[in-house]
């Protein structure tokens, strides 16, 4: 649901003993001095994962693999650097309207309710900026438009390049749409496989 919801709190377990307080007194109205444990015994969990990541190749993976994690949640790309990159600025009232938008989209009963939803959520650019949550609106807007009884040929085209090397969902619907319209060139371009090999899981 990320980058739809924006947490009110992040919690990082390297920060528990300072942050676990703070969430128990905010929700549970408990006020505890710091984190009980249970155990004190080290598993040398750092030593094994700076390690593991001194292999370049796995290193590289990793970086790749949890690209947004690092972004989102303020990590330094240094992987010696196990703290955050800055100090959690503790609770924030974020209204969750990207949110609200889409539940209104999951909700709507008729495609011109959904479409209406869709229009706002198109505001939310910081929502929408994101690659997965770009594809998946795409996608969204082709398969309402269809609803209404629109063509959406025109859509696609407009998108082409976006669609081809974008997630499969997305072009599957696409290559579906297109084939049923007889559009062959556009499903031509479709079929082919243009993505960048390090896309290739998608």
């Amino acid at each position: 649901m990320y980058p739809f919801v924006r947490p009110n709190f992040i919690g990082y377990l390297e920060e528990m003993d300072a942050q676990l307080p703070q969430v128990l007194s905010r929700f549970l109205d408990t006020q505890i001095s710091e984190a009980p444990r249970r155990s004190t015994h080290k598993t040398a969990a750092n030593e094994k994962f700076q390690a593991l990541l001194g292999d370049p190749g796995v290193l590289r993976m990793f970086l790749d693999l949890y690209q947004y994690d690092f972004d989102y949640f303020g990590y330094s790309t240094d992987v010696g650097t196990v703290a955050a990159q800055q100090p959690v600025s503790g609770f924030s009232e974020n209204t969750h309207l990207p949110l609200a938008s889409l539940v209104s989209y999951r909700r709507g009963k008729t495609p011109e309710a959904r479409m209406s939803a869709l229009k706002t959520i198109a505001g939310f650019e910081d929502a929408i900026g994101d690659p997965f949550a770009r594809d998946w609106y795409l996608w969204a807007m082709i398969k309402t438009k269809m609803e209404q009884g629109g063509n959406p040929v025109a859509l696609i085209r407009d998108n082409l390049d976006t669609i081809a090397t974008g997630h499969e969902f997305l072009r599957r619907t696409a290559r579906r749409i297109a084939a049923d319209l007889d559009e062959l060139g556009i499903c031509g371009r479709l079929s082919e496989d243009r993505r960048d090999p390090s896309t290739a899981t998608r």
